[in-house]
């Protein structure tokens, strides 16, 4: 299962290679997952809407892609990001939320924790 896994992960970012020359890719790992992050934006660019997240569950080798954006906390000022906190990746009536931490949790609209683990940076 690791080398398909592994399989899969390059298949996936082989994929994106093309999308944006600025890319830069991180690899987080949990006990039920690995999840394959693609930011597209410009280096230095803040609050990117433009992040690609793939993850593959470990047990059954299904894969789910999203598009997201980065999570970050508002200034003051309600205009200028703060400080990063993470992606962000809606996907219907879920959401799901990588911390910089390497917690990973997806939460209903209702606010109801339907996934909650933290896993480990393999590359970031």
């Amino acid at each position: 299962m690791r080398n398909t896994i592994l399989f899969i992960i390059t298949l996936v970012l082989a994929g994106w290679c093309g999308l944006a020359a600025a890319a830069y890719t991180s690899v987080l790992s949990t006990p039920t997952r690995v999840a394959v992050i693609v930011v597209t934006c410009a280096e230095g660019e803040v609050n990117c809407s433009n992040v690609k997240y793939t993850e593959i569950n470990k047990g059954t080798g299904l894969a789910v892609t999203l598009n997201g954006s980065d999570w970050v906390r508002m200034c003051k000022d309600g205009v200028t990001p703060c400080k990063h906190l993470g992606f962000m990746f809606p996907h219907g009536n879920v959401t799901y939320h990588i911390s910089d931490g390497g917690e990973v949790s997806v939460t209903s609209i209702s606010g109801k924790s339907i996934v909650d683990e933290v896993g480990k940076w393999l590359e970031r």
